[in-house]
């Protein structure tokens, strides 16, 4: 059995998406402390993805997330297991740190960041975007990890301390593993799949003792070594949601909430975004019941009112065109107070785990992944079966099956199709 273990939702639906297009079905698991979900079930699938939210969290605090899940996970599963760390491709997060009880498990790990089809490489030691030395991109400016300079092994030391802390293992850089080779994570140059797969097929006899760890894209290299690849997983037909009020959150502020805006307004789908109250520190908490009375007086008109109608072209997957969506989003102009983006969420999702509880909301789409690990904690899904892959990077989940839920979950940044 292969065990993913993923720092962020959107990495583990990533993953998700890759072992849907080898014919490998998944179990898919929150764990928001290290534990396992108590309803946790021996399903008999060949891959468990198990996904934290570590890299909001403080790098000790991260690092005691995945001792307690690694134990957790041995104690509960007794088939073999080998390990897989997914990680950021551009190494936002606690890489190194987090990959500590994996080492002491294995003795050495992989890694490999690098997505060369989304021009994400390792070239000289140095991490290039598009060509470009990583710290020149709007990398530089991320929020929580800014890329403060484009050697692979200078940004590693300066988000991961802890690792450095310690002399019972070390990082090598661009060095091969051989037999006598020390404990640690070892890191080459990538500049294509094909340097992935040449580094797989280099590694010595015993390499079943090795962790892998890596972009969605290496464990797509990492499964073409060691899986028969079988008919892609697709579910049957597209989704339709004719007949029923689907729900998009947009808690991203990328150009692609704002382009999903215009789409929705322009074929006359409800659009409801925060006022100016719900988007100050300090608000009046009734200004919540007045958002999600919004909500249902916009699903109460949509059951009577003509379904739109969203071209082909729209960018929109066709279960959108539809026209049957109701769009909600924070919108508006940045938000400047102490943990804005978070509380904004908790907020958002709040007024939408209300919603669909007492609407019976079936189909829901998050765009964020920020989002989505908020609605999920809301309304307590924690174990979840990926259902289709409908574009890298977006996945449709099902929630509970017997009662028709759905949640499809993408990173903001990427287009729906």
């Amino acid at each position: 059995m292969i065990v993913v273990l993923a720092d962020d939702i959107t990495g583990a639906a990533e993953i998700a998406g890759v072992a849907l297009n080898y014919g490998i079905q998944s179990d898919f698991l929150l764990s928001e402390d290290g534990s396992l979900p108590t309803q946790t079930c021996d399903s008999g699938k060949e891959l468990v993805i198990i996904s934290t939210n570590s890299r909001s969290l403080t790098e000790q605090q991260a690092l005691t997330v995945y001792e307690r899940l690694i134990e957790g996970i041995h104690n509960y599963y007794s088939e073999p297991i080998r390990f897989f760390k997914k990680c950021d491709s551009v190494l936002r997060g606690y890489v190194l740190t987090e990959l500590v009880p994996l080492i002491r498990l294995s003795g050495k790990v992989v890694l490999q960041p690098a997505n060369p089809t989304a021009q994400r490489i390792i070239s000289k030691g140095l991490y290039l975007v598009e060509g470009e030395p990583i710290h020149t991109t709007p990398f530089c400016s991320d929020p929580d990890f800014p890329a403060v300079t484009a050697d692979v092994g200078q940004l590693l030391q300066t988000r991961n301390p802890l690792f450095f802390t310690s002399s019972d293992y070390t990082l090598k850089l661009n060095t091969g593993i051989k037999e006598h080779s020390p404990n640690g994570v070892y890191l080459t140059d990538c500049n294509s799949e094909e340097d992935m797969m040449r580094l797989l097929n280099s590694l010595p006899s015993e390499s079943d003792n090795i962790t892998f760890a890596g972009s969605s894209a290496f464990f797509g290299q990492y499964l073409q070594c060691i899986h028969t690849k079988k008919q892609a997983l697709k579910s049957d037909g597209e989704v339709s949601t004719n007949k029923r009020t689907f729900l998009v959150l947009a808690g991203s502020a990328h150009n692609s909430s704002v382009e999903l805006r215009r789409q929705f307004e322009k074929a006359g789908m409800p659009v409801i975004c925060f006022n100016d109250e719900l988007r100050k520190e300090n608000f009046n908490i009734k200004e919540l019941d007045k958002l999600t009375a919004q909500l249902t007086e916009a699903y109460r008109r949509n059951l009577n009112q003509p379904t739109a109608t969203i071209p082909d072209n729209s960018g929109l997957p066709p279960c959108f065109q539809s026209g049957r969506g109701i769009l909600v989003m924070i919108g508006g102009d940045k938000v400047e107070f102490n943990g804005a983006a978070s509380v904004l969420n908790q907020r958002l999702c709040s007024v939408a785990s209300d919603f669909i509880r007492s609407c019976e909301i079936k189909e829901v789409y998050c765009s964020g992944g920020a989002t989505a690990w908020e609605l999920l904690h809301q309304m307590q899904w924690k174990q979840l079966i990926p259902e289709r892959s409908i574009a890298p990077g977006v996945l449709r989940m099902a929630v509970d099956v017997k009662a028709g839920n759905y949640l499809t979950i993408k990173p903001g940044s990427y287009p729906w199709m």
